[in-house]
């Protein structure tokens, strides 16, 4: 009765509607403000987390503001691990402990180095990933607005300090006080977008447009176009060509859903980009995460617009103030949850190219696999092709930790689950650059 149950419900659940098929779930925090390492769920303590950043592989980097540190979380130790800053505010280079920051807003990854906003210390600093060495590469400590060298320019804290980084490495900063994006390239600092100081909301060329609070950032890397949540404009805005526009939103604060002169925010603040045009966007203020789709129209994925905490199914999961936004190759998305000092994941559904929207590059390139039966008691039969000799898999559970992985050999493979507890997992094949991901239900 008990296995029917499960069954009928689980099917109920998978059909109710789209947005259902989103499951919010927690990955790192206890929601105990704190400092503690250790793994991510039961143990680890965070204090307003705030940027987010994918290493490409299996780590999420992340800034922890009020602790003044940078942390990790993996997906295959299942550990939050502190790597620069101590817990005490300050403003210093050097390696893991020893740096200092104040309230650390924002991190960008690229090629090795992790780009970090250091919102009260009103510059940009740099960590080399493979020695947690940090140096200051942009801003003087003291808050102002002053282009020129790097070493001499000046940004203004308080409001936020994002940032984008570019293939060719020039770094675009929102420097949110000082209502203005600005660009960092051959060790010079200049205007690229907004009316230094002025806020206001007005579209056309950069050098005149303003802005009110322009918060996390999003870069078209093959375009060049960048976009920013503009936070007390309620808007998204886009630079492209030395013109700045309103990508999406009315201007009047609300959760309203449909197309983007139609749509409107509250407060939004984190935005990510996937590589086929699909925006993910945090509603701050409305505690919600939304989703922007390449025509233009918004849907609200996950969040019922309550400030608390509560997982589960996307529409009734709730969110207090959560910030930056990331996603995985795994179909699952990040989020900071400040308020309740949480990391959360939202599991994108599965669609035939594996992650949906174009959330994972990689999955647009199938293997022919069938699995079977699916749900399985504990006994799961892959039939691969023969054209490959070896294929290689990871197991993961709801919140994309790896609870198994190895080798599969072509023709038909048992994979024994008798050692998972019942519920949904995702399959993940690979080979030679090729790959599958499948939702797969044990239920023994």
């Amino acid at each position: 009765m008990k296995k029917f149950l499960f069954l009928l419900s689980l099917l109920l659940t998978l059909q109710t509607g789209k947005t259902q098929n989103y499951f919010v779930s927690t990955v790192a925090g206890t929601g105990t403000q704190g400092l503690v390492d250790g793994p991510r769920v039961t143990t680890a303590e965070l204090n307003w987390p705030y940027g987010l950043a994918y290493d490409g592989d299996s780590v999420i980097y992340f800034s922890d503001g009020a602790n003044h540190c940078i942390r990790k979380m993996s997906a295959n130790t299942g550990l939050v691990t502190t790597i620069a800053g101590n817990g005490t505010a300050g403003f210093q280079d050097g390696v893991g402990a020893i740096a200092r920051f104040n309230y650390p807003d924002d991190v960008f990854y690229k090629s090795g180095f992790l780009y970090i906003g250091d919102n009260m210390n009103n510059c940009i600093r740099k960590m080399d990933i493979s020695t947690y060495s940090v140096t200051t590469i942009a801003g003087t400590g003291v808050a102002g607005y002053l282009n020129g060298p790097a070493n001499q320019a000046q940004f203004k804290g308080g409001n936020g300090i994002t940032l984008a980084v570019a293939n060719n490495g020039d770094i675009f900063v929102a420097d949110g006080s000082n209502a203005v994006i600005r660009k960092i390239s051959g060790g010079q600092v200049t205007l690229y977008a907004g009316t230094p100081g002025v806020y206001g909301y007005i579209d056309g060329p950069a050098a005149t447009a303003k802005f009110h609070r322009p918060r996390y950032l999003a870069l078209d890397t093959t375009t060049g176009d960048l976009y920013t949540t503009d936070i007390n404009n309620n808007v998204i805005r886009k630079i492209s060509g030395g013109m700045v526009s309103t990508f999406s939103g009315t201007g009047v604060a609300g959760g309203l859903d449909g197309a983007y002169n139609v749509a409107t925010y509250n407060a939004p603040v984190g935005i990510a980009m996937t590589y086929n045009g699909y925006f993910y966007v945090v509603d701050g203020g409305g505690n919600k995460l939304r989703k922007v789709d390449p025509a233009g129209t918004v849907t609200t994925i996950a969040g019922n617009g309550t400030f608390g905490f509560q997982d589960g199914q996307a529409t009734s999961a709730e969110f207090f103030y959560p910030q930056d936004v990331c996603y995985d190759k795994h179909c699952l998305i990040y989020m900071a949850d400040r308020d309740n000092n949480r990391i959360r994941s939202i599991r994108v559904p599965e669609g035939p190219a594996g992650c949906t929207n174009g959330i994972n590059e990689l999955a647009s390139d199938l293997i022919d696999v069938n699995i079977y039966p699916n749900p399985s008691q504990g006994i799961l039969s892959i039939e691969m092709p023969i054209s490959f000799t070896q294929y290689s898999f990871n197991v993961t559970n709801v919140v994309g930790e790896v609870v198994k992985s190895g080798e599969l050999l072509k023709g038909q493979t048992q994979l024994i689950l008798n050692d998972l507890d019942n519920g949904i997992y995702f399959i993940e094949i690979t080979n030679k650059g090729k790959r599958i991901n499948k939702k797969i239900i044990v239920q023994k």
